[in-house]
């Protein structure tokens, strides 16, 4: 996504719509914060995971165990992902309430549907 927002700049200063002033610097600065501030709200950079370290999903305090949600998970040392619950306190767990240490996570993507359903 970097390299879209880098080539759009590129052609703009090709097309001397952004010229190297001060409102081209200012121009420049602007594309390069909105790249920054999309990557971060779509968390394109990392394929929609989001790292522990930064957030933990929102489950509401009291939610039981088995209503607990089911996110897709990276396991530290794991090589693929995997599918946990986790509680509201910030636990990554499975069926059987085995804990894992998860390192990022992202929502399971919605069911496929046929057309017409």
């Amino acid at each position: 996504m970097q390299e879209v927002f880098e080539r759009i700049i590129d052609q703009l200063k090709a097309e001397s719509v952004i010229v190297d002033d001060d409102a081209g610097n200012r121009a420049v600065e602007i594309i390069e914060q909105a790249a920054e501030e999309f990557a971060t709200d779509t968390n394109v950079w990392n394929n929609g995971w989001i790292p522990c370290s930064e957030r933990l999903p929102d489950v509401p305090e009291g939610t039981e165990d088995d209503d607990c949600p089911e996110f897709n998970v990276t396991i530290k040392g794991a090589s693929r992902a995997a599918t946990l619950r986790c509680s509201s306190d910030g636990t990554w767990f499975d069926e059987f309430g085995y804990v894992y240490p998860v390192i990022a996570w992202q929502p399971l993507p919605d069911p496929y549907q046929q057309k017409g359903e």
